[in-house]
C-alpha cells in the first residue's frame, strides 16, 4: 500500500468517511480522495429524496467528526481497498498524533467492523477503545430509548416563510453548510432545528453549474458555465461543513428558499461570501437582492465588484469599461417652472411640453417634506436653485437616464432622466474630453457675460450638493471633470455641507396645516399689520388657491386673491386656470396684503408678482383673460370689475359659453325619492368626517346675533363676569372668541383648576362648531334666560353615504378638508341638500349639493365631488339609511370605481386595504 501523505480535510460525508484535498489547493478546484475510516462504521444518516431516516446517533457521529477535522491539516494513508463495494478505498487518517477513528470509537461514535480479512493497522486499539466506550454507554453504545429517539433528526426542510416571519428581516441563525451546489447557493442545516434549507445568497449571483450544454449535446443536457467551478471551489473551500451566521433578508420564490448574507468563520475574525465572491471575480452583483440590503451594505459590495473589473479578475478578464454615456443626446431650450430639490426641476420647453430633470452626478440634500424631515442644508439648496433658476431661460443636455427601484426592496422602478443645465446664455460648454468649466482652480465662478453657468457646478462651489461616486462603467455627466473641481473648491472653502457647521435651522409655524384654522385666525391681525409683505409661493393648489410662506414670520399660510372664484375642479376651464396661475406664480417671490381668514384658515386679500418694473395682481390677471368670475358675496373695486367685463365682451375662458344661472327646481321631480330637504351653512370643519352646519332658513341665529350685540356694552363692562365664580363643565356662558374679540354663545366643556385662584376654561361655540381654548373669567359672562332657552344652532353632521379613511394617509384630513372649503368657498355659501339619517351620535347624515347644480345627481353634490377625486369610500352598510337614498349610494359607487382605475387620491397606489363598516 501506499506511504503517508499530507493533506486538508474538505468535507466530512458520515460519521466514517472523509474527503481529503491538497494541503496546498489554489484558486482552481484541486482533485479529491473520498476515504472511510478502517475497521469502523458509523450510523448511517438519513436522506432527503429519497425519504429515509437517521439511524440514531447518526447525525451527532457526523458532527463529532466534522468538529474534529474539517478544514485542518492532516497526515493519512490507505491501508485497503475493496472492489466489491466500487473500489472503495479505507485508510487511517491522523491530525498530528491524534487518531481520528480512534477518537471517534472512544466517544461511542462509531463501532469496529468485526471479521474480514483486511483490517486496520490499529485493530486492537480499536477494539480496546470499543469496550471503555460501552462500559461508559456512550454514543451508539446507549440504548436508552428516549436517548435514542432525541438523537434522530427530522431529515425534512425548514419553514422558511416561518423561520423569516420568527427571526425577522435582518435577525440571524447559526447554520452549518452541507453541500455547495454553486458559487451563490448552498445547502444548509439550521443548528436550532436540524432541518435542510437552501440559502441564496444576497446580493450577488454566481455563475450556474447547470448552464446550456455545448453544440452536439444531447438533449437536455447542461455544461457548467464559465468560472462556475472556480466560483463553487471559492464558496465550498471558506464554507463547506463550516459552522456559518446566516443574516436573513428574505424569500426566493423561484427557488423556494431563505436570501441570506452569509458570514463565516475566518481565523478570529468573520468573512462574508459575498464580498469574497466579488473581490475574486466571481460573482456578480444583482440588483433583484442588493436591494435588499443597507446602504452601506449595498454601496460595499458594487465597490468590490467595480474594483474586481478595473483589475480584470476571474470573469471580467475580457472586460472592456464603457465610455461615457453622451449617446441619445436631447439638446433643449426652455423655462424653470418649478423646482423639487436642490439637484431636480421642472423646465417647460418652448414649445410647452414639460420635462422633469434631475442634474447629472451630483446629488444635494433632501428637502423637508409633509412626511420627513430634511437633511441639513436641503432646504438651502433648493431655495438656491429657486432664487437662481425660477422664471428663468436654461440650456438643457440631456444625458442619460436610469431606472431607480421605487423604496427599498420594491419590484417596481421609474426611469429618470439626469443632464446638465445652463443658464445665462446658450451652452457652448464641451464634454469631458475637453470640458469647459464654470469655475476656476481657486473655485472662482465664471461671470454670466463669460459664458453660460453649469448650475450643477455652482451648487458644489456653495456646498450645497456632492457628486455622486460611479462605478467604472457608469453613466456620468459629460462635464464630470468640472463637477470633482467644484467640489474640491466648495470642500476647501468650507462651505455648505463641507463648514463643520450645524446647518441653520428654520422652524416654521404651518397655518395652512388641517385643523390650523384658529391659529390662523389669531395670527390675522400680525399680518394685518405688516401692510404689505414679501413671501414665497410654495404650492398652486388651484387657480385661486395657493400656498405661501412668509418669511419675516416664519409662517406658511394659505392664500386666496378675495373678491374672485376659478371655475372648480373638473369644470371647464378649471385646469386652465391652475396652469395659468402655476406658469406665473409657482415658486415666484411675490407681494400679498392680508385682508381677512376664511373660516377653514385661508387667509384672503391681494398677491402680485414683481418682476423688474412689471407687477401682476393675480386676481385681475384671472379675470382679465376668463378664467375667474367676480364673486357674487364680494365689493369688488372697479379694477376688478373692468377686467371682467373686458373678458365678458371678448367672451374669454368662462364667458365663451355664458348661461344664465338656474335656480334649483322645488318640486319633487328634482330628486326622484322622498328626503328631508334642508337648507344649511357649513360654519366649521372638525375633521374629513365631520363638520357643523347652520340651518339658513331659521331666524334664531340672526336674533342670538342681535341680541348679543345690544348687550355688548354691558358684557365689556369692568367686574362683570365677577360673580360667576368655578364653572362646571356643560355650563352654558357667553365667551369672547379670541380671533375677532366678539361675544358668541358657548359651553363649557373643560375646566382646568391647576390655579385655582384663576382657573381656565375650554369652550365649544354652540352656534358655529368652533372652539376655543385656556379662556379665563374675564372672557365669560352669564347668559340671560332668554338667550339660554334657545337651543344649540349648530349641528353636528356628516357626509351620508361615505368616509374618509383618514388613517391610509397623513395627509388626508387636510385635502379633504381642503376640497370642501373650495367647493364651498370657504363655508361662505348656503347649500340645499337632504338629510338621509340621524347617526347614534345624533350627527345628521347629509347629501350636500355644489352651489349652482340643479341635476340632483350624486355628481353634482359635495359627496359626489369627493369620491370623483378618490378622497373617500362609500359606505359598504346601507342599515342607516332608507332605501330612497339608494339611488345616490349607486352612483358615488360610480364615482369611486372611476377613481380607482384612475388611480386617484387613496388609490393612487391601487386599492385600499379599509373594508370596515362605517
Amino acid at each position: 500500500m501506499s506511504g503517508w501523505l499530507s493533506g486538508k480535510v474538505k468535507e466530512v460525508l458520515s460519521g466514517d468517511t472523509v474527503v481529503i484535498i491538497p494541503a496546498t489547493a489554489g484558486s482552481a478546484p484541486p482533485p479529491e480522495k473520498r476515504l472511510s475510516l478502517s475497521s469502523i462504521s458509523s450510523p448511517k444518516l438519513g436522506r432527503r429524496v429519497p425519504t429515509s431516516a437517521d439511524e440514531p446517533f447518526a447525525f451527532a457521529s457526523r458532527e463529532f467528526l466534522r468538529r474534529l477535522v474539517v478544514g485542518k491539516t492532516c497526515v493519512f494513508r490507505v491501508d485497503y481497498k475493496i472492489d466489491a463495494a466500487n473500489g472503495r478505498e479505507f485508510g487511517s487518517v491522523f491530525l498530528g498524533e491524534e487518531n481520528v477513528a480512534l477518537s471517534s470509537v472512544r466517544n461511542g461514535f462509531a463501532k469496529v467492523r468485526e471479521g474480514g480479512s483486511q483490517k486496520s493497522p490499529f485493530y486492537e486499539q480499536l477494539i480496546q477503545a470499543q469496550e471503555e466506550a460501552k462500559s461508559k454507554r456512550l454514543g451508539v453504545h446507549n440504548d436508552d430509548p428516549k436517548a435514542m429517539a432525541a438523537s434522530i433528526r427530522d431529515v425534512g426542510e425548514e419553514d422558511s416563510a416561518a423561520l423569516l416571519k420568527k427571526v425577522g428581516k435582518g435577525g440571524e441563525v447559526k447554520a452549518v453548510v452541507d453541500g455547495v451546489i454553486s458559487g451563490s447557493m448552498v445547502r444548509v442545516t439550521l443548528t436550532a432545528s436540524r432541518k435542510s434549507q437552501v440559502v441564496l445568497v444576497t446580493g450577488i449571483q454566481c455563475p450556474s453549474m447547470r448552464g446550456p450544454a455545448p453544440a452536439g449535446a444531447e438533449d437536455g443536457a447542461t455544461a457548467p458555465e464559465p468560472f462556475a467551478r472556480e466560483a463553487r471551489w471559492i464558496c465550498e473551500s471558506l464554507c463547506l461543513n463550516r459552522d456559518v451566521v446566516l443574516r436573513l433578508d428574505g424569500l426566493s420564490e423561484r427557488q423556494g428558499g431563505l436570501i441570506a448574507q452569509l458570514r463565516y468563520p475566518n481565523g478570529q475574525d468573520w468573512g462574508d461570501l459575498g464580498e469574497a465572491l466579488l473581490s475574486a471575480g466571481l460573482a456578480k452583483s444583482a440588483s433583484w437582492s442588493l436591494n435588499m440590503m443597507s446602504p452601506e451594505v449595498k454601496f460595499r459590495l458594487t465597490e468590490l465588484e467595480r474594483a474586481a473589473k478595473a483589475a480584470r479578475k476571474g470573469q471580467w478578464l475580457q472586460y472592456v469599461p464603457n465610455p461615457n454615456n453622451v449617446q441619445n443626446q436631447a439638446k433643449f431650450h426652455g423655462t424653470v417652472v418649478e423646482i423639487i430639490s436642490g439637484d431636480c426641476l421642472i423646465v417647460r420647453e418652448d414649445g410647452g411640453a414639460e420635462r422633469r430633470v434631475t442634474l447629472s452626478s451630483i446629488r444635494a440634500p433632501r428637502p423637508p417634506a409633509r412626511d420627513r424631515a430634511g437633511e441639513p442644508y436641503g432646504a438651502e439648496a433648493k431655495e438656491f436653485l429657486r432664487g437662481r433658476l425660477i422664471g428663468k431661460p436654461v440650456d438643457v443636455e440631456m444625458e442619460y437616464s436610469k431606472k431607480i427601484p421605487v423604496g427599498v426592496g420594491a419590484k417596481e422602478e421609474r426611469t429618470v432622466d439626469f443632464g446638465t443645465v445652463f443658464v445665462g446664455g446658450k451652452s457652448s460648454a464641451k464634454g469631458s474630453n475637453g470640458t469647459t468649466s464654470n469655475v476656476t482652480a481657486n473655485g472662482a465662478e465664471n461671470s454670466v457675460s463669460n459664458g453660460p453657468a453649469n448650475i450643477a457646478e455652482l451648487l458644489l462651489i456653495r456646498g450645497l450638493a456632492a457628486t455622486v461616486r460611479h462605478r467604472a462603467d457608469d453613466e456620468r455627466s459629460a462635464y464630470y471633470e468640472g463637477l470633482l473641481i467644484a467640489e474640491e473648491n466648495g470642500r476647501n472653502s468650507k462651505k455648505g455641507i463641507y463648514s463643520g457647521k450645524e446647518a441653520p435651522v428654520t422652524r416654521v409655524n404651518d397655518l395652512s396645516a388641517p385643523g390650523s384654522a384658529p391659529k390662523a385666525r389669531q395670527h390675522l391681525p400680525f399680518l394685518q399689520r405688516g401692510g404689505t409683505i414679501s413671501a414665497v409661493v410654495e404650492y398652486v393648489m388651484s387657480g385661486s388657491r395657493l400656498k405661501l410662506f412668509v418669511p419675516k414670520q416664519s409662517v406658511a399660510i394659505a392664500f386666496s386673491p378675495s373678491g374672485v372664484q376659478c371655475p372648480r375642479k373638473g369644470e371647464p376651464f378649471s385646469d386652465d386656470a391652475l396652469l395659468f396661475t402655476r406658469a406665473r406664480f409657482m415658486q415666484r417671490a411675490v407681494e400679498i396684503r392680508v385682508e381677512a381668514v376664511d373660516k377653514l384658515g385661508t387667509f384672503l386679500g391681494t398677491i402680485s408678482v414683481v418682476d423688474g418694473q412689471k407687477r401682476m395682481d393675480l386676481a385681475t390677471a384671472l379675470l382679465q383673460v376668463g378664467l375667474a368670475k367676480i364673486h357674487a358675496m364680494s365689493n369688488a373695486g372697479p379694477e376688478l370689475v373692468e377686467a371682467e367685463e373686458l373678458a365678458r365682451v371678448g367672451k374669454a375662458g368662462v364667458w365663451s359659453n355664458e348661461e344664465p344661472d338656474t335656480p334649483v327646481a322645488e318640486d319633487v321631480k328634482a330628486i326622484p325619492f322622498k328626503r328631508e330637504r334642508l337648507h344649511v351653512a357649513i360654519t366649521e370643519m372638525v375633521d374629513a368626517n365631520s363638520f357643523y352646519v347652520q340651518s339658513c332658513d331659521d331666524a334664531r341665529p340672526q336674533w342670538i346675533a342681535d341680541q348679543i350685540q345690544e348687550m355688548t356694552p354691558d358684557l365689556e363692562a369692568p367686574g362683570a363676569g365677577a360673580s360667576m365664580g368655578l364653572l362646571r363643565v356643560g355650563t352654558q356662558v357667553l365667551a369672547k372668541f379670541a380671533a375677532d374679540k366678539t361675544w358668541y354663545r358657548a359651553k363649557i366643556t373643560k375646566v382646568d383648576t391647576r390655579d385655582p385662584i384663576s382657573p381656565k376654561y375650554d369652550v365649544l361655540f354652540i352656534d358655529f362648531g368652533n372652539r376655543d381654548h385656556g379662556l379665563t373669567s374675564d372672557t365669560l359672562r352669564p347668559l340671560t334666560p332668554a338667550l339660554n332657552a334657545v337651543p344649540p344652532q349648530a349641528t353636528l353632521a356628516k357626509l351620508a353615504f361615505v368616509h374618509a379613511p383618514t388613517e391610509l394617509r397623513d395627509d388626508l384630513n387636510y385635502l379633504v378638508m381642503e376640497r370642501i372649503a373650495e367647493l364651498t368657498d370657504g363655508g361662505t355659501k348656503a347649500l340645499k341638500g337632504y338629510k338621509e339619517a340621524v347617526g347614534s351620535d345624533g350627527a345628521l347624515h347629509l347629501t350636500l349639493y355644489v352651489p349652482g347644480s340643479t341635476s340632483g345627481k350624486a355628481g353634482d353634490s359635495i359627496n359626489g365631488e369627493l369620491a370623483m377625486d378618490g378622497l373617500v369610500k362609500c359606505t359598504t352598510s346601507t342599515n342607516l339609511y332608507q332605501a330612497e337614498g339608494l339611488e345616490i349610494l349607486e352612483g358615488l359607487k360610480h364615482l369611486e370605481r372611476e377613481a380607482r382605475q384612475s388611480h386617484l387620491g387613496i388609490f393612487e397606489y391601487g386599492d385600499v386595504d379599509d373594508d370596515e363598516d362605517f
